[in-house]
């Protein structure tokens, strides 16, 4: 079983830079002003604590794609 894990991983993992580029390109947008008020605003709804908006996450989403 964990050969199997390693061979699956090897074919469908991406590489480390190839994660880094996705990280940095991650956190870049974060940063942004506008990610930070959204971001704000999840938080004070609940967010990272146990709440209506961690177990309905999706719908909160959802809210700021209007």
């Amino acid at each position: 079983m964990i050969d199997t894990k390693k061979l699956v991983n090897v074919a469908s993992l991406p590489t480390d830079a190839e994660l880094q580029a996705s990280w940095d390109a991650f956190i870049t947008s974060v940063q942004r002003p506008a990610a930070q008020a959204r971001l704000k605003a999840l938080v004070d709804k609940g967010l990272q604590r146990h709440s209506d908006a961690e177990r309905h996450l999706g719908r909160y989403l959802g809210e700021y794609g209007k």
